[in-house]
């Protein structure tokens, strides 16, 4: 989900790796009130933070082009830069409580970005996190 949200392979483009990364640094209490350290903690997260976060690196990414005018017509360039942080705004301004990952629904987003339920199968372990917590791996 935050791979489509974040539009991630389009240029500039978030990794694999950025995006796990955005994962990891907005994870939730799960619907029943677990910590993400806990055992049993459903995968859950702050779906709008991760995504305002990936705009804002895409942002940072094209921060340093110019625009530029050359026989009479003119290359916008910062124009990439600007939509970046339009889209960083948008979801910040979203105040999407949580998106749970896991395959139980207790706990509601928002009717912006609707509880995502993916099989078991989509989970992987996540690095850092202590007790085996799992996290989705696409």
């Amino acid at each position: 989900m935050l791979r489509l949200i974040t539009d991630a392979e389009t240029v500039p483009v978030l990794s694999a790796d950025d995006l796990e990364a955005l994962l990891a640094q907005n994870v939730a209490v799960d619907g029943e009130g677990r910590a993400p350290t806990a055992d049993g903690w459903t995968p859950t997260y702050h779906m709008g933070k991760a995504a305002a976060a990936g705009w804002r690196i895409k942002a940072g990414k094209v921060a340093n082009r110019t625009d530029a005018q050359a026989d009479g017509g003119s290359l916008k360039r910062s124009q990439l830069f600007a939509h970046c942080m339009a889209m960083a705004r948008a979801y910040a301004a979203q105040g999407i409580e949580a998106v749970n990952l896991g395959a139980s629904t207790t706990r509601t987003a928002s009717a912006a970005l609707p509880v995502i339920n993916l099989p078991e199968s989509d989970y992987g372990p996540v690095p850092g996190w202590p007790g085996g917590a799992q996290g989705p791996t696409r």
